[in-house]
């Protein structure tokens, strides 16, 4: 399950990201959104193994305060299907 995190303040790390979620379940990967200029824009996304572990993330970090910021947690809204390696857009 792919989790979108908002409102990170700018020194939180993936790594971070990668720790606090995977309280809940197995993370695959957790990553900083960075602009061009490599500087964060204030919003992550982290996959979960499960479903299950992503929907007990979300549950329980959702508007918490973490780093000094509350967060925003939400099922990534996705337009994409992945088979194999493969991205077929909707």
């Amino acid at each position: 399950m792919k989790i979108f995190i908002g409102n990170l303040g700018y020194e939180i790390a993936s790594s971070d990201l990668f720790q606090l979620f995977s309280k809940f379940g197995k993370v695959m990967w957790a990553d900083i959104a960075r602009d061009r200029n490599n500087n964060p824009r204030g919003f992550g996304y982290v996959y979960m193994h499960t479903a299950i572990a992503g929907d007990s993330a979300i549950a329980a970090l959702n508007k918490k305060k973490f780093m000094q910021q509350y967060l925003s947690v939400s099922e990534a809204l996705c337009n994409e299907k992945t088979i194999g390696k493969t991205i077929f857009y909707q």
